[in-house]
Parts: structure tokens; sequence; C-alpha cells
């Protein structure tokens, strides 16, 4: 670019040079998203199951309010670490965005032996959507009735009995923990890439029970492939009537998966309200929560300040799992 004479000052000369330097970093901001160009949705988890459905449910819907295609990209493995480390390693200007599972995404960090290349601070938390508790379910004809059924097996056979998760230090692996810890028992812990392979897996009769997300087994409920043993919620879910809840059989167990959308930290904070207006819109728009109803996933919405409160807190909640891993 050549400069001519400014005749105005060194000093107010100067100045007008930083806006120009400065101005395309503004332009991006005020212009996002660039048209033209799309949007990705890293979904951690491989298709199928709820985590990569919660983000196809509501990518039309982003689609429409940021007026840029919005394609999901799958990218399993190693309990969400794969696709995060990609999430982290691109560029902070808005088009590239995560689905954030918690506590999952969080277990990898926080488990040294994982050497995750990220942590919390890597992260701003553009909104969470969704809540869906965890379940544990067998097939049909299983010789287990109830989740006591379960328990006495482990503790007449410890590992013998095969239960699927979907990964290592994933929320369900978290959940079969409390478990074992809960009924003092041992369970032969098998992990996949995903909770819709973990129930292949068990159809297939690798398994004798499988815990994930309870949306993923809404499918498998209806078919009567499958039946639920227990849920990890507060209370009654609505979705699965009659499911009782750990609680209520004898295992304090209460956790479950919060879904929502991540960004890197170093996003523009004009490009964090563009994002968070379109996913609120999202949240709220009939089509998705009928959608998100249908697929039994519960909407409970928290914005940037509230979701990022939420994940410190339940960071600090987690933490001391980590050692009934090891």
């Amino acid at each position: 670019m050549k400069i001519r004479h400014c005749g105005i000052g060194f000093l107010v000369c100067g100045a007008l040079m930083g806006l120009v330097f400065m101005a395309p970093g503004l332009v991006e901001a005020a212009d996002y998203p660039i048209k033209g160009r799309a949007i990705s949705i890293i979904v951690p988890f491989a298709p199928g199951g709820a985590n990569d459905v919660a983000a196809r449910v509501q990518a039309p819907v982003l689609e429409k309010e940021l007026g840029v295609p919005v394609m999901v990209v799958n990218k399993p493995g190693a309990s969400t670490q794969i696709g995060m480390t990609q999430l982290v390693q691109a560029k902070p200007d808005g088009h590239t965005l995560g689905l954030l599972t918690l506590p999952g995404a969080m277990l990898a960090y926080l488990d040294p032996s994982r050497k995750a290349i990220y942590s919390r601070k890597d992260f701003k938390v553009v909104a969470m959507q969704s809540w869906d508790p965890n379940g544990i379910a067998v097939k049909t004809d299983s010789p287990h009735k109830n989740l006591k059924d379960l328990v006495e097996a482990a503790r007449v056979n410890p590992e013998k009995i095969k239960v699927g998760t979907s990964g290592l230090l994933s929320t369900d692996h978290m959940v079969l923990l409390l478990l074992q810890k809960a009924a003092d028992v041992k369970f032969g812990i098998v992990h996949f890439d995903g909770g819709s392979q973990s129930i292949t897996a068990l159809l297939g009769g690798h398994l004798d029970a499988v815990v994930t997300t309870s949306s993923t087994f809404l499918s498998q409920l209806k078919s009567g492939n499958v039946k639920m043993l227990g849920i990890t919620d507060k209370e009654e879910n609505k979705f699965f009537p009659g499911v009782k809840t750990f609680d209520a059989q004898g295992y304090r167990v209460q956790y479950g998966a919060s879904r929502g959308i991540v960004v890197r930290s170093e996003t523009p904070k004009e490009v964090l309200g563009i994002l968070g207006a379109a996913v609120k819109t999202a949240t709220d728009d009939l089509d998705l929560r009928k959608r998100m109803n249908e697929m039994a996933l519960t909407v409970r919405y928290l914005d940037e300040k509230q979701a990022g409160a939420f994940w410190d807190e339940l960071e600090a909640q987690t933490k001391p799992l980590l050692s009934l891993a090891k």
C-alpha cells in the first residue's frame, strides 16, 4: 500500500494508519458470518447417537438465522478429545463451532495421562441447550429384570458382567463408576466411540448391558429391542414413564449430559453475541423443541454467563470422580 503525505501531523496520520490496520478485524466481526463461507459444528461423537442428532436438529435453524450453510462434522474418538482438539486448533472466527457435552468434554483435560492440549481457559460457551440423564438398558430377553438383578449378577461374577459405554472417561463411564461405588460391585466395562455403537454391540449379544444417555435408547425402546432398568435423573423422567431412578432403587447416582455450543476463547465478543442470539432463537424454535421432545431431550437453556458458571461448578464436582477411574 502506497502512503502519501498526510499533511495533518504525524500523530494524526499515525492514528489514521492505526485505524487502517485495525479495520479488517472490525469488519470481520461486523460482517460475521462471512457470506458464502460455511459454519461447521464439530460433533466429537460418531454419527447416529443423541449427541449427533442434537447438532443436526439445530443446524437448519442456525443456517436460517445466520444466512450461511451450517454443516455437522463428526470427529469421534478418545471420548471427545479428538473433536475438541480440532476445535481448539481452528481459527477463532466463529466459523468453527463445537457441540459441547458436559461433563464429558472436561474429563479429557482433567486427566493428566490424556495429555490434552487444551483446558477450560481455551473455550467459551455460547449457550447450553438441553439436559439428557443417563440410563442403563439390557436386551428385552435379558434375565435381568431390574437394576438390582444386574448388580447382584456382578456381585456373584465380578468383572464378568459386560457393560458398554460411549467411551473411556465419558459421562457414561462416570455413571458406571458411581454405580459400582454405590453398589460395591465391579462390572466388566467395555468402551466404544459412541452410544449407538455400544447399543449395536448389546443387540449383537456382545454385552450384558449398556449405559448411555437415555435419549439414545429411544428408538430401540420403541422397537421393543431393549428395556431400561434405571435412569440417573432426580425424579421420574416424563419421556420414560415407569422407569425408576437409580436413587429410587437404592443406588444414589444422579448424573447426565448437558449439551450446548462452544467456541475458542479468543473468538471476538461481537461474534459471540451474534452466535448467542442465533442459538437462543434456535432453542426457542417451536419445531426444534418439538423435535427435541420427540428425541426425549429436555430443553434447558443457559446463556453464555450462566453456562460458563455451570461448567466451572460441574468441573469442581467432577474432579473427585477421576480417582474412581484409575
